[in-house]
């Protein structure tokens, strides 16, 4: 059993709360050994406290994550920029912060837009037609698909910037040929 294999941390944490969460297994596990074999835990009295490997793994992370580590983690989304950056170099550190901020989808969803490139958050509200209800992974992909578009067109057509010419309020597209 994992929870046996825990020990130490600070002040002995880690190994009280797998102690813990042992003793809580313990009636579980003394009612499942009253069984024939057949584990059928929908018939049972005393449930298992968890059901799969994730569910123990985000109790640990509810249980061990500290508040410093919660108040750096959005300290850093909160500020982290696309900038000029890949994407996908943004994913990145997006995921490894957003993992400790404790923070629900929505609110992820609104550091993700405020993070990524301001023309890019745009063109995913316009013409991706994305809503603060649609899942951060919709936001990436969509996000990303754009991007991906983006940087095909420059490939093969090069970098088109906006200028103003003299007495012309209008813009007008400049073609920036590589030299």
């Amino acid at each position: 059993m994992a929870l046996g294999k825990i020990k130490g941390g600070k002040d002995n944490r880690a190994q009280r709360w797998a102690d813990t969460q042992i003793r809580k297994f313990l009636p579980f596990q003394k009612e499942w050994k009253g069984t024939s074999g057949e584990l059928d835990i929908s018939t049972m009295t005393n449930k298992p406290l968890f059901d799969s490997w994730e569910k123990m793994a985000d109790e640990m992370v509810q249980f061990f994550i500290s508040t410093e580590t919660q108040t750096h983690a959005i300290d850093k989304l909160t500020k982290l920029k696309q900038g000029n950056r890949l994407l996908e170099d943004f994913w990145s550190e997006f995921v490894t912060w957003k993992e400790h901020s404790g923070y629900n989808e929505v609110a992820l969803v609104g550091l993700f837009k405020k993070g990524i490139h301001p023309a890019l958050a745009q063109k995913l509200v316009e013409i991706g037609q994305l809503k603060n209800s649609d899942s951060l992974d919709e936001w990436y992909e969509k996000a990303l698909s754009f991007e991906r578009s983006r940087r095909d067109a420059i490939e093969e057509f090069g970098e088109r910037k906006m200028v103003e010419s003299s007495g012309d309020v209008k813009k007008k597209p400049v073609l920036d040929v590589p030299r």
